[in-house]
């Protein structure tokens, strides 16, 4: 490769590392929003620290609420987790619930449908198929993934906390009452 080429190709990862420093900073602040009425009626908590990628400093959110640490990383744009030419960032529960944040590359807002949201811990292993020397890796194809909204963000959250599992046994609960009361 010429000195000219390694030049450009150098510039092209510079201007895409700082894409995505600045597409992670409005997704933060889109998270912060989403969680600042929840943050004041609750015991709800969110601390932020710095971490080092690509030799950029990027925030990384731990939230606390309910006994459980939902931690929001984002991952170095060579992360094979990372889609290309764009970005992704974890969202992991203690609970075990993850999700991904895929961003496409495109634009830095959170509101444009330029992020997808998936459920990651479902595809944590990628399917593996053995015939004699050959592997063949199947991994996640993205056709479940979401784009990110206030709603489906939502969701993950419950999840994440562990909300869903009550909000459903409370729902079979009050099923289960209104059964018994219609059968007396």
């Amino acid at each position: 490769m010429s000195f000219l080429d390694n030049v450009k190709r150098r510039e092209r990862e510079n201007y895409r590392i700082s894409a995505w420093w600045q597409a992670a900073r409005q997704l933060y602040i889109f998270i912060r929003q989403h969680l600042r009425r929840a943050e004041t009626a609750s015991s709800l908590t969110v601390n932020a620290d710095l971490i080092r990628l690509d030799d950029v400093f990027f925030d990384r959110m731990r939230i606390f609420f309910n006994d459980e640490t939902v931690t929001v990383t984002p991952l170095a744009v060579t992360d094979s987790r990372t889609p290309e030419r764009g970005g992704c960032i974890v969202v992991q529960s203690t609970n075990g619930a993850t999700y991904n944040l895929l961003w496409d590359g495109k634009s830095a807002s959170p509101q444009e449908d330029h992020w997808r949201l998936i459920r990651a811990d479902e595809h944590a292993r990628p399917n593996v198929l053995k015939i004699s020397s050959l592997t063949v890796s199947v991994g996640v194809d993205g056709t479940d993934a979401v784009a990110l909204s206030d709603t489906s963000f939502d969701e993950a959250l419950n999840v994440l906390f562990g909300l869903a599992e009550q909000a459903d046994s409370t729902n079979q609960r009050v099923i289960l009452l209104q059964h018994r009361r219609h059968s007396k």
